[in-house]
């Protein structure tokens, strides 16, 4: 079946500069013939001229590169030399910017579907429309849903919907629109925010390496597994190279676990691994920073009988701790209390009740959680994990201070690093808030050497009226810390299912296919996505085929006929970052030498549009005024949504009474973060702004020091949620929709501290022997700005020797009978099957595990037939409730799997 492709071929379009590029990253493949680019307009008139601008190349998008433009094309791209970030380097990534530009597979002019029958193999019988048809269809088929009813637009961005508007209508369009089902395409695997937006306040922890001496990665990486080319991953190198221990917990062996560490861990065990170095270290070691945990947590908190509240106060209603020293209970903040009269054990009685502190529960969870014990489940052994418990206690010198700009800050040089490897499976939300606790327990929270976060808005540690740190979602008004109960149900992701649940996408899918079920009285009408794929960030893409074929009405703005294209009624073509001006924030700061601050990358447009594609920001706005509410008063008003989403300061604020270009609306969001100065002219000059926080504000225990505020030790939110739903479903009178096992597993791990258990990917059955582990590789990070539709990068990581394969250890293959390069299939679980696939073994894997590098394999007809070359990992996992997260509803990457000889 063709795809919709300029007659050109994948091989012609580079020669010359290119070919410096082509020769380092596909070895050749894409340098055969003379380029062909007779459809570019020029922006010069002659010659080569050298632009300053912004990458997209991942989503970090930090890096300032040299794009090389020859007649208005674009030949040749290196890292810049004077760039923030990355000092002159370039990633492949980077490097292949010009195919993302001239890739034949891109969509190149609005489309419109004459099929009526849809399928990810079925030809949509496309039709070019003009982008003022498109406009046109659209908005009248929006109004008409807007009148009937708004919640039935879904609105799914992801991230490249991120990286190239530059005042962001699309998700303030659609929350003006008024729907609730506005949310994240990919969340299904972000799960990993939940605990840190609870612990520290903000969206995404971090390691602190200015000060690390001992990084303890769970299914993480600090920066070099991502391929990014940023100055922060030679100073991670460079610190390890120094003397910074970095040891890896994780099924698959890395780069920092080469340079590094390895422990191999049976995949899916991380929980099991945590609870037994906590266990150590309170019963074992014996040593943990009281000050911090006394003083800084919730650790004293007199806790409830019914563990959902603390005891508090009948007259402040403030909760309640037990001063050992005066043998009675008070007030959290009581000034009389001595910083080590705070009890963490025992029981008291209170109002007539027996109580304990909260830190009495979590040594009465882990007690029985021995080395012993865990190493039956991790295969870890327990001297191993005894080690670990003890270097991080004393790496993290409990105690030490360090005076940073005249302000002394605790110092605590050692920390858990938790991330998606560890997150992403049925008890993960339960696993990374283990490690939370062990970083309290180390003191190591938003200090010098510790876990933190990066942050800028002035509220990050923020505590609340019981003392304790402010949910990122709160602060932010974004979101509460877990979704109030509502019955009916309103948005069809039913967040009131899994009360502490982030943003999964996946959950469209269950009620689509069922909405009776899920208590749903209303089906979507219309769908428009911008970035996302529900396939690249879901599970077996048939059930996902099947559940997106019953929207009457999808509308897709995409770079490339993906999935989600090929059942979308009108597609919209998509800019690359270098057609496109581009104002981008950047959360993550982090150059060579550690620093932290808030900046802006960006640039002008460095070519013109290939195809005169309008800004993605200008064309909702177009539509905004066409369905009627570009302008107006309040909430009902776009350009009012977009003031409150960008904080826009009174002098830059739009005014709501007229319209404004899309330039000017850049203008304004740039002095509005960078004062009257700032242009896109002053831009150009360097591709960032920059504004560096003092080096003791880069650490969040500087703006709330000492006793002033608390982290939450015991996850009551987690505890809280499970009583919200309980109540509703009961004053719904209906049954939980999700099943009496899915609320049982949420009964267990919903608790102050999380107990372990077997998941249902280890008790699959002796068959189902390994377990799927996926990661990511070079070429494909985050799924953003067309990278694994590019075919430059997709030739590359063909050429990888782990590509395409099944990798497993060289003892599972003799287990097996399987040898280097026989051929297998990979049966689910679930029920699903790939292959087949060659077989290579290999020692970086662990015994219990079957790895697949990047598992980038897409599956429509019409994209670039090599991506099909890769392996099909999606196919392995489930969208369905049963493979969930309870906590977080996040997806469970590590099915159990079996291999079947070819």
């Amino acid at each position: 079946m063709e795809g919709t492709k300029n007659s050109v071929s994948r091989r012609s379009f580079f020669k010359g500069s290119m070919a410096l590029a082509a020769a380092g990253l596909a070895a050749g493949g894409l340098a055969e013939a003379a380029p062909i680019f007779a459809y570019a307009e020029s922006n010069e008139s002659s010659g080569e001229v050298v632009r300053k601008g912004h990458c997209a190349g991942c989503f970090y998008a930090k890096c300032t590169q040299l794009y090389h433009v020859k007649d208005g094309v674009l030949t040749y791209v290196e890292g810049d030399p004077d760039g923030l970030y990355n000092k002159g380097k370039c990633c492949v990534r980077g490097a292949a910017a010009p195919m993302r530009v001239y890739n034949p597979y891109r969509i190149k002019t609005p489309m419109k579907r004459t099929n009526p029958e849809k399928g990810l193999e079925v030809n949509p019988g496309w039709v070019e429309i003009s982008w003022d048809e498109a406009l046109d269809e659209i908005a009248e088929r929006l109004i008409a849903v807007r009148q009937d009813n708004p919640a039935k637009l879904i609105y799914l961005p992801g991230f490249p919907s991120w990286h190239f508007p530059i005042v962001g209508a699309g998700w303030p369009f659609a929350t003006v629109f008024g729907t609730p089902n506005v949310k994240s395409a990919t969340g299904s695997l972000c799960s990993v925010h939940l605990a840190a937006a609870h612990v520290h306040g903000e969206f995404v922890q971090t390691s602190e390496m200015n000060y690390s001496k001992y990084v303890l990665c769970v299914g993480a990486t600090v920066g070099p597994n991502h391929g990014v080319a940023d100055a922060g991953t030679d100073f991670i190198i460079d610190k390890i190279e120094n003397g910074t221990r970095m040891v890896v917990v994780d099924p698959r062996c890395g780069i920092e676990a080469s340079l590094g560490e390895w422990v191999p861990i049976k995949p899916a065990t991380d929980l099991a691994f945590l609870e037994a170095v906590t266990h150590s270290i309170l019963f074992e070691v014996g040593k943990y920073d009281e000050w911090f945990v006394k003083n800084r947590t919730t650790g004293p908190y007199l806790m409830a009988p019914s563990g959902d509240d603390y005891m508090r106060d009948p007259a402040t209603n403030k909760p309640l701790v037990w001063d050992s020293a005066a043998n009675g209970a008070k007030t959290f903040d009581d000034p009389t209390i001595g910083d080590l009269d705070f009890a963490l054990e025992g029981t008291y009685e209170v109002q007539g009740q027996a109580v304990q502190p909260a830190f009495q529960y979590l040594l009465d969870t882990v007690r029985e959680y021995t080395p012993e014990w865990a190493e039956e489940i991790t295969t870890v052994p327990a001297s191993t994990i005894r080690q670990i418990a003890a270097d991080l206690v004393e790496n993290a010198q409990i105690g030490a201070t360090v005076e940073i700009n005249g302000q002394t800050l605790p110092l605590r040089p050692a920390h858990v690093n938790p991330s998606r490897g560890c997150t992403c499976h049925r008890d993960g939300q339960a696993a990374f808030w283990m490690a939370m606790v062990i970083n309290e327990l180390l003191g190591a929270i938003a200090v010098p050497g510790g876990n933190t976060v990066i942050n800028y808005n002035g509220h990050c540690l923020q505590p609340d009226e019981d003392g304790v740190v402010i949910s990122e979602a709160i602060a932010k008004n974004s979101r509460s810390p877990y979704y109030e109960w509502r019955y009916p149900f309103d948005a069809l992701d039913v967040p009131e299912l899994i009360p502490y649940s982030y943003c999964p996408g996946n959950r469209y899918i269950w009620t689509l296919l069922d909405p009776e079920k899920y208590h749903v009285d209303y089906m979507p009408d219309m769908f428009i996505g911008f970035g996302c794929s529900l396939f690249s960030k879901g599970g077996d893409p048939a059930v996902i085929e099947e559940a997106l074929k019953k929207i009457p009405f999808m509308v897709h703005y995409t770079y490339a006929e993906d999935e989600m294209a090929m059942l979308s009624d009108i597609v919209l073509p998509d800019l690359t970052n270098v057609e496109a001006d581009v104002f981008y924030e950047n959360s993550a700061y982090r150059p060579g030498n550690g620093n932290v601050g808030r900046s802006y990358v960006g640039h002008k447009r460095i070519i013109e549009p290939l195809y005169g594609q309008p800004n993605p920001d200008d064309f909702f706005l177009q539509l905004a005024d066409k369905v009627g509410f570009l302008t107006g008063n309040g909430m009902n008003c776009l350009e009012f949504a977009m003031n409150k989403r960008w904080q826009m300061k009174p002098e830059y604020e739009f005014d709501t009474s007229r319209a404004y270009t899309i330039n000017e609306m850049q203008e304004l969001r740039m002095k509005n973060v960078f004062g009257p100065d700032a242009s896109w002219d002053k831009l150009a000059e360097t591709g960032y702004y920059e504004v560096m926080l003092p080096e003791n504000e880069q650490y969040n225990y500087s703006m709330f020091p000492g006793k002033t505020t608390r982290h939450p030790l015991y996850n009551i939110a987690v505890v809280k949620g499970l009583k919200q739903l309980k109540a509703g479903l009961a004053e719904a009178g209906i049954e939980y929709p999700l099943g009496q096992e899915f609320m049982d597993d949420y009964e267990f791990y919903a608790k102050g501290f999380p107990s372990w258990k077997p998941t249902p990917v280890m008790t699959a059955g002796d068959d189902f022997d390994l377990n799927g582990v996926v990661f990511k590789i070079p070429q494909f990070l985050f799924d953003v700005a067309g990278c694994v539709q590019n075919p430059m990068l997709v030739e590359t990581a063909l050429t990888d020797s782990l590509q395409g394969k099944i990798l497993i250890n060289p003892v599972t293959a003799e287990r097996k009978g399987l040898a280097d390069g026989d051929m297998v299939y990979v049966q689910s679980q679930y029920g699903t099957e790939i292959g087949p696939y060659p077989v290579k073994t290999t020692n970086l894997v662990h015994p219990d595990a079957m790895a697949v590098a990047g598992g980038n394999a897409r599956y429509s007809a019409n994209l670039d037939p090599l991506v099909k070359q890769h392996v099909k990992y999606n196919k392995l996992m489930s969208t369905a409730y049963e493979a969930v997260d309870v906590l977080s509803g996040g997806l469970e990457v590590s099915p159990a799997v079996k291999l079947i000889k070819a």
